[in-house]
């Protein structure tokens, strides 16, 4: 539970103190909605709104982004409620309370089937008033009876809500209401006027449909009214496309999104090679079609990280290392080692000075000390390339290194290779070092590896389209020389 008592934390800048402005009524059931005036500060981060039963005690805050417009759901009638808001900046330091704001949630009564007069008494005894009457013609319905209500029964509504009355006008004369929708304003009002009716209020609404095309009215299509009844239209606004903020800083995202009419809701940080600050996703993705005032959500990047030098280090010493940085360890690989103590690491994945993301993982390769078979190895993490070139420093063993990093640790399989091959290969590194034999070989065995790995890193394309070839080749190539084999033993 939070009070208005408790310490609070205010920005480095003067934040403007908050004004409740308005509390009006929702469009949808049990809730009400508060807005109040936006902040102006550039560093602006977002609002929290406070809801409670009793004033200065209040629940877990509710985080909306910079929308200044908040609907309070699930409310209970005869209820009174009690609203704060603060603004937090994008450090997250977080303003003082606003002044609070208190209003008494009503359930709008039922009144359909209540005459006229009986009708409104209800409604005002209720704290509630008497909206736009309409009268329908019905031949079921004694004249004066309510037919219908807006918003129905039971909805949350603010003391002085109005609530819309359609009544029966008894048998008579009737014109039928034509469907409007989808139809621009000025084809609405001829065809209401081919069936007797006449225009009533026009109101602009916040709509995907296209500018100025009818989206509602009331009555609806298919009511039976007295001729020369006005049908109130509601038309759309249009649809804003939404912009295209990727790759944006911070502050021009949320520019761009204001100026298409937009509003930025919460933004939240993720970890990402994205200069810090850019924004990596948005919600809705650029162009959807969407009405004005409608909440995007921003992701931030919290910038790239460059791997530290862990080589050479205790395993401990590796783990704060990396925990400095923003790392994280990965998978810990043992390997034997006759130069390199025990618990001190001999290679890392990915390597020193590269760029992630924050909170990636850093896969080490420790020192298990001596062993029958030794060890071999280097900073490159290639040790048969490096014990057949004879240096992690060789042209060779580097282009190896930028294969690997490129292609094979960006994905579960790539990475389960990898570390497979650092459990098996230091001790073959170290028989082929200990041999100009088995280096040779080794040379040998390694030069269409290493052909191909540089063709890859120039033009993947080519180089994976010919890996492709090459595979689906050997079943073929193996199934004809069997085929040969029995042709020939069946001579």
């Amino acid at each position: 539970m939070t009070t208005p008592d408790q310490p609070r934390r205010f920005l480095g800048g003067f934040l403007g103190f908050l004004v409740l402005l308005v509390l009006a009524v929702p469009d949808d059931s049990a809730a009400l909605t508060l807005t109040w005036g936006p902040n102006s500060e550039e560093d602006l981060g977002g609002y929290k709104v406070y809801l409670g039963s009793s004033s200065r005690m209040y629940g877990v805050p509710t985080d909306i982004g910079r929308v200044t417009t908040y609907k309070a759901p699930g409310l209970q009638p005869n209820t009174t409620y009690f609203f704060t808001v603060t603004a937090y900046n994008l450090s997250g330091n977080q303003s003082g309370f606003s002044n609070e704001v208190s209003v008494l949630a009503l359930a709008v009564p039922a009144v359909v089937g209540l005459g006229r007069s009986a009708a409104e008494a209800a409604l005002t005894t209720a704290g509630l008033a008497v909206g736009n009457v309409t009268m329908l013609v019905s031949a079921t319905v004694a004249a004066g009876v309510v037919i219908n209500q807006i918003p129905p029964a039971d909805e949350i509504a603010i003391p002085g809500s109005a609530v819309a009355l359609e009544i029966s006008s008894g048998a008579g004369p009737v014109a039928v209401v034509p469907n409007l929708v989808g139809q621009g304003q000025g084809g609405a009002a001829a065809v209401l006027q081919a069936v007797g009716l006449v225009v009533g209020t026009v109101q602009t609404v916040s709509n995907v449909a296209p500018t100025g095309a009818v989206v509602r009215q009331t009555p609806g299509a298919g009511a039976l009214v007295v001729p020369g009844s006005a049908v109130a239209l509601e038309i759309s606004s249009g649809p804003v496309v939404v912009p295209k903020v990727e790759w944006q800083g911070h502050a021009a995202a949320t520019a761009a999104l204001e100026a298409a009419g937009l509003v930025v809701g919460v933004v939240t940080t993720v970890n990402s090679l994205r200069p810090a600050g850019g924004v990596v996703n948005q919600g809705p993705a650029a162009g959807a079609l969407v009405v004005p005032g409608t909440v995007v959500t921003l992701g931030i990047s919290s910038g790239p990280v460059i791997v530290p030098n862990i080589v050479g280090m205790e395993q401990s010493a590796a783990v704060t290392a990396l925990t400095t940085a923003g790392l994280v360890l990965g998978n810990v690989i043992m390997a034997a080692s006759g130069t390199v103590a025990a618990g001190v690491v001999l290679n890392q994945m990915p390597a020193a000075g590269e760029s992630v993301a924050r909170d990636s993982a850093v896969d080490p390769v420790v020192s298990s000390g001596s062993s029958s078979e030794g060890g071999s190895g280097g900073g490159g993490g290639c040790f048969i390339a490096t014990a057949a070139y004879g240096s992690n420093l060789a042209g060779e063993v580097q282009l190896l290194r930028r294969f690997r990093d490129r292609y094979l640790l960006g994905h579960p399989p790539g990475r389960l290779f990898v570390l497979l091959y650092y459990h098996i290969s230091p001790p073959l590194a170290h028989a082929i070092e200990g041999s100009e034999t088995l280096r040779t070989v080794a040379r040998g065995t390694l030069w269409p590896v290493v052909w191909w790995a540089g063709l890859a890193l120039v033009s993947p394309g080519v180089a994976f389209g010919m890996g492709a070839v090459g595979f689906l080749a050997v079943p073929f190539v193996t199934f004809i020389l069997f085929r040969g084999r029995r042709c020939k033993a069946s001579r």
